[in-house]
């Protein structure tokens, strides 16, 4: 679930995940901007920011952006591990567009660890109905 704030150039996204270190499924707010690196002339950095009422100064990560069509999928490049990630928003889980795979082979190599579990997130979401 997210919201666009197009004036001021953000995305405020609400994102759901299991916290292995509590052992329990978390949820946060995160807002998203673009940025420039040194040399280039499109946004190539995406810089997310916990709780979208920290505005531009807070706490951010950055995350080099090899991919984004801005509406279904962004892939992530993470230089520490070589690698990559694939995000997506939960409407695309099932129906990702057949480019978004294409690209991450060409960018970042077939090889691919799946970090969603729909067996396992179809069970959290049972348990949070039940709660």
């Amino acid at each position: 679930m997210h919201s666009k704030n197009e004036e001021e150039g953000f995305v405020v996204h609400k994102m759901e995940f299991w916290d292995t270190r509590a052992s329990r499924m978390a949820k946060v707010e995160t807002r998203l901007t673009t940025k420039k690196s040194k040399g280039y002339k499109i946004s190539n950095l995406l810089v997310p920011q916990l709780g979208p009422s920290q505005g531009p100064g807070g706490p951010e990560a950055v995350f080099p952006l090899a991919f984004t069509d801005y509406e279904t999928c962004a892939i992530i490049r993470v230089p520490e591990k070589d690698g990559c990630q694939l995000w997506t928003y939960e409407e695309g889980l099932r129906s990702l567009n057949g480019y978004c795979h294409f690209i991450y082979n060409v960018l970042c190599g077939k090889r691919k660890y799946d970090v969603y579990s729909d067996q396992l997130c179809g069970y959290l979401d049972k348990r949070r109905e039940e709660l």
